[in-house]
């Protein structure tokens, strides 16, 4: 009689606490709630304990990584260049508002 593989290794997981998954995917356990929430994570409950899946952890990674990058202009890009040679945080830089035409009086 032999032995079937489950094709996982000796410390591969499938599934994972919320907390293990927030440092998977490092971010908060709220956040990791809120996917849960609307079904971006696969979970259930083992008694009092929450589980989430690892394959769905590694599908979000594949969804984020199959994302377009948001457009930067270039102009956006030199400014958040130079503000980190200053030494600044840049959290996001947006493009200056552009002008309109005043409205008649």
């Amino acid at each position: 009689m032999s032995i079937q593989s489950t094709g996982l290794g000796d410390d591969e997981q499938l599934v994972v606490s919320p907390r293990r998954a927030a440092e998977m995917l490092d971010c908060g356990v709220t956040y990791i709630y809120e996917l849960v929430g609307i079904d971006e994570l696969e979970s259930y409950r083992e008694g009092r304990h929450r589980k989430i899946t690892v394959r769905s952890i590694r599908a979000r990674i594949e969804r984020k990584l199959a994302e377009p990058e948001p457009a930067t202009s270039p102009m956006a890009k030199a400014t958040a260049a130079s503000l980190r040679s200053r030494g600044h945080s840049v959290e996001a830089v947006v493009s200056p508002p552009t002008l309109s035409a005043a409205p008649a009086e």
